[in-house]
């Protein structure tokens, strides 16, 4: 009986410690790194969380791998300045999500400041890289 007792709490333990964390948590967790990635000018981090071969699409337009969706980064960190995004909701399901999240920021050249809602579907592969990103982007007047 004593065994069997063991044997249970051993086991009770080592799923508990060697459980990952659950579907919903990791994508949260994805999207909170991509909106501080943003926030900070971060491309590294930005583009860590996608697959090789992974499907970036905003704005009417589509960036496919990892080379291409830092390249179109770099290119909006040369532009604009100030980032801002506020998470607003986040719903998941398995492997894939959506998340609502304002956008603001200001051109560097003009110092003009945009802002947008911005609602984005996304799927992630088996090991938990983003295979699909797509954005569609509502543009606001902003508040002074």
């Amino acid at each position: 009986m004593m065994r069997i007792i063991t044997f249970l709490i051993s086991l009770t333990v080592s799923l508990f410690f060697l459980t990952p964390m659950n579907a919903e948590t990791d994508l949260t967790a994805i999207v909170e790194r991509q909106a501080t990635a943003w926030k900070t000018q971060d491309v590294s981090s930005l583009v860590e969380d996608f697959a090789p071969d992974a499907m970036f699409i905003a704005g009417g337009l589509t960036f496919q791998g990892v080379d291409a969706i830092a390249k179109a980064a770099e290119n909006y960190f040369r532009q604009f300045n100030n980032t801002k995004v506020e998470i607003k909701r986040i719903i998941t399901e398995d492997r894939q999500g959506a998340v609502e999240w304002d956008w603001s920021d200001r051109n560097q050249k003009t110092g003009q400041p945009s802002a947008a809602e911005d609602a984005i579907i996304f799927e992630l592969n088996d090991e938990g890289k983003i295979v699909y990103w797509r954005e569609y982007i509502e543009k606001v007047k902003v508040k002074n």
